[in-house]
């Protein structure tokens, strides 16, 4: 599993909030690393998932965020995408004319 997959993986079967520092303790990642990750997540190419963002309740003077996952569910099967199903591409509406 690469580590594009590894956060995917960790955050989307967490089903529950997860900050950043917790991400890193799971998978053993950098911080900075799982926070590029997470932007990646949000493109069409990667995904496109939803990932809600919150504050966690301010500790030590220090403001934290927590993220989740919101699992897609395949328009078609009904079926919930995770690493191991990736999405399915988009098809064009509207060929280009042959020349």
């Amino acid at each position: 599993m690469n580590q594009l997959e590894t956060i995917l993986h960790t955050i989307l079967h967490a089903r529950s909030w997860k900050t950043i520092p917790e991400l890193a303790q799971e998978t053993g990642f950098l911080q900075t690393s799982i926070s590029a990750q997470l932007r990646h997540l949000r493109k069409k190419e990667h995904g496109g998932f939803t990932i809600h963002k919150q504050r966690r309740k301010q500790t030590q003077k220090k403001l934290l965020w927590e993220y989740r996952l919101e699992p897609r569910r395949n328009a078609t099967r009904g079926e919930k995408h995770s690493a191991h199903q990736p999405r399915p591409a988009q098809q064009r509406r509207n060929p280009p004319p042959n020349r």
